[in-house]
């Protein structure tokens, strides 16, 4: 990839996702970690810089265009900057049928107004 490259969020969302599903039940964990490691202003919220940091210590290497790519799509309130559950949430992608299901059984046991 080029310095001029730019990547597609699909792309990168697949490298980062291979790489989690590698290293196992632990991933989020040990990512976690390197998030709050990486998080140099205390503010548990991660600028480019240094969620490229996060990244080269959890050993995957991401270029300035996957970087752009992970928060022109992740960075839902658009202050620049990523904190952990929009990293998750971004990760975790849409909602299977199946998942929705559940949800939705789950809220009508629990919905006691039927509203």
């Amino acid at each position: 990839r080029s310095i001029m490259s730019v990547a597609t969020w699909d792309e990168v969302y697949k490298k980062i996702k291979a790489e989690l599903v590698k290293r196992g039940s632990n991933a989020l964990p040990a990512l976690a970690r390197l998030f709050r490691i990486a998080d140099d202003t205390g503010d548990r919220q991660l600028d480019k810089r240094e969620f490229k940091e996060a990244m080269e210590l959890y050993q995957l290497s991401l270029d300035g265009a996957e970087i752009n790519a992970v928060f022109d799509k992740l960075d839902s309130d658009g202050n620049g900057t990523l904190n952990f559950d929009e990293f998750l949430i971004g990760l975790r992608g849409p909602l299977s049928k199946r998942r929705k299901a559940l949800i939705l059984q789950a809220y009508n046991v629990l919905d006691k107004s039927g509203d």
